[in-house]
C-alpha cells in the first residue's frame, strides 16, 4: 500500500511540474522576433513525451528478461543496450559542455 501512494505521489508532482517547464518563458532575452512560442511548446511537449516513452522502455528491457531469454542482463545484446546508453549520456554531456570550451 505505501508502494502505491509513493507511486501515486510521485504521478502527481510529475504532472504538476511538467505544464510549468513547457509553459516557461526565458526573460534572458530582450529580442523576441522570429520566435514561435506555439510551435516552440509543441516541440517541448514532444520532446517531454519521448523521453517518458524511451524511459519506459529502458525500464522494460530488464523485466521483459525474464519472457524473453535474448534480453537477460547476462547476455551480449544487454551489454550493448548498456553500452549505447552510457554512449548517449556521454556525449550528451560533451555537447553541453563544448560550447564552453569554445570560448575559452
Amino acid at each position: 500500500m505505501a508502494k502505491l501512494q509513493l507511486l501515486l505521489l510521485t504521478l502527481v508532482c510529475v504532472f504538476l511540474l511538467l505544464p510549468s517547464s513547457a509553459f516557461g518563458d526565458c526573460t534572458c532575452d530582450t529580442e523576441d522576433e522570429g520566435r514561435d512560442k506555439t510551435q516552440a511548446l509543441k516541440y517541448k511537449l514532444a520532446a517531454i513525451a519521448s523521453i517518458l516513452v524511451a524511459g519506459a522502455i529502458g525500464v522494460c528491457i530488464p523485466i521483459l528478461g525474464k519472457t524473453i531469454p535474448a534480453l537477460r542482463p547476462e547476455k551480449d545484446i544487454f551489454f550493448f543496450i548498456k553500452a549505447f546508453a552510457a554512449g548517449v549520456i556521454l556525449s550528451t554531456g560533451f555537447i553541453h559542455v563544448l560550447p564552453m570550451l569554445s570560448r575559452a
